[in-house]
């Protein structure tokens, strides 16, 4: 998915269309997952915009492994599109998972929508391969793009949030808008 310049109207558009809250006081953290669900390539893109700044990133959002073996029952979680208001906190250099969210999860041989806690990051995997991600964990492509991304969420805990939303739309999402400008 290539992406030049972000067009927040465009994106409060989506947001005000499929009913999610667009937060002008604090940063917002959007993940548009692509079409070609993939599972050794940074193709999706992480958009993060505050009062300041709009800022895109090549990350995934897509469990290699779940993909590899979707029969496998332990660990799999696939986070299901959707808004998840404050299910994310900082904690030791990454945004964690703190409240519950719906994932596809494989039960038996089906595949069901299920909510809980399932431990997916927002990070930088340092010298994980993208091959043993696990879980739909949002994984940065390098750490200079982890680390810019980090200073949006530092200016949101100077002035007191600590918990961040992340939004989870899909390529099909964007279809007819101008979100992304080329």
């Amino acid at each position: 998915m290539r992406h030049e310049k972000i067009n927040a109207e465009k994106i409060k558009e989506i947001f005000n269309y499929k009913e999610y809250e667009f937060f002008d006081e604090k940063v917002n953290i959007i993940c548009i997952r692509n079409d070609n669900f993939g599972f050794t390539e940074y193709e999706d893109l992480l958009i993060v915009c505050d009062a300041l700044d709009c800022k895109t990133y090549n990350v995934t959002s897509e469990p290699s492994y779940w993909l590899q073996n979707p029969k496998y029952n332990i660990d799999d979680a696939v986070l299901v599109p959707g808004q998840y208001i404050d299910s994310w906190e900082y904690d030791e250099g990454q945004l964690k998972q703190c409240k519950p969210v719906d994932v596809w999860k494989t039960i038996g041989d089906d595949v069901k929508i299920v909510e809980g806690n399932f431990g997916l990051n927002i990070h930088y995997p340092g010298n994980e391969i993208i091959e043993s991600n696990l879980t739909s964990s949002v994984m940065f492509k390098n750490r200079t793009d982890y680390t810019e991304f980090l200073d949006f969420i530092d200016r949101s805990l100077e002035i007191g949030d600590t918990k961040f939303t992340l939004t989870l739309l899909e390529e099909e999402d964007l279809e007819g808008s101008n979100v992304i400008e080329e």
